[in-house]
């Protein structure tokens, strides 16, 4: 009779070990899949980088600094100058597509950070406008002592004459090839309007030691009237 209860109890122990091992298996199943779906979500950043060249005429924005993948992002372009257009933005160098509003576009956020850029040109001046350049020379000596200036005419919409120590207050000169010449080898200076020293008709470009053989685009820009002309350069050595 001893042994039969003996028998019996440890049939329920063994019994009662299966259990246990049961439910424990079927809560780590549990555990598994809710922290599958309920845990950390995984996120990534979202950095929009401004042109180098014309990063003081426009914003670039989007809606999320950091998201998780799969979520489609806006981007905003805003306060854009009127010589300039921004027709193309790209996400990891691929191009977001056209949004619902005018500026905007949009990307679908891969499992990786995003830098936003964009394609930036510079608008073309009407004929009625007027401003040129009136020597565009494509050649320029990197020797400041030999340049002659570069000139522009502003044409039927002069611009105020104010000056500082760097030149023009309301035009500026950009090359987009820094290393061929550098913003600081380029000056603005003004061109006196006959008659009436508070506005120039025109402007002539400066240089000055800095300059290094190769190609690069001067960008002149008059803020004053927001518009731009473009000239494309090249600069050679002297050869003595």
């Amino acid at each position: 009779m001893k042994s039969k209860w003996l028998a019996f109890g440890m049939a329920a122990l063994a019994l009662a070990g299966l259990g246990a091992f049961a439910a424990c298996g079927d809560g780590g199943s549990t555990g598994g899949e809710g922290g599958a779906g309920g845990g950390t979500a995984v996120s990534y950043s979202v950095s929009c980088e401004e042109d180098d060249v014309f990063g003081d005429y426009y914003n670039l924005d989007a809606d999320y600094s950091r998201v998780g993948a799969g979520k489609t992002v806006t981007v905003t372009v805003s306060d854009a100058w009127n010589f300039i257009s921004v027709s193309k933005v790209y996400a990891n160098g691929t191009e977001c597509a056209a949004g619902s509003e005018a500026g905007e576009f949009t990307f679908t956020m891969p499992e990786k950070d995003v830098t936003v850029t964009a394609e930036v040109t510079v608008n073309a001046v009407s004929e009625d406008d007027g401003m040129t350049w009136e020597n565009p020379e494509e050649t320029i000596m990197a020797d400041s002592l030999i340049n002659d200036s570069l000139r522009v005419s502003f044409g039927s919409k002069q611009v105020l004459n104010s000056t500082s120590t760097d030149g023009m207050m309301y035009a500026e000169v950009i090359s987009t090839n820094q290393d061929v010449i550098p913003a600081s080898s380029m000056r603005v200076e003004s061109i006196e309007s006959s008659g009436n020293g508070a506005y120039a008709s025109g402007a002539r470009i400066l240089f000055d030691d800095g300059l290094t053989a190769g190609e690069t685009t001067l960008i002149f820009i008059d803020t004053d009237n927001d518009r731009a002309i473009t000239l494309d350069v090249t600069v050679v050595p002297r050869n003595y």
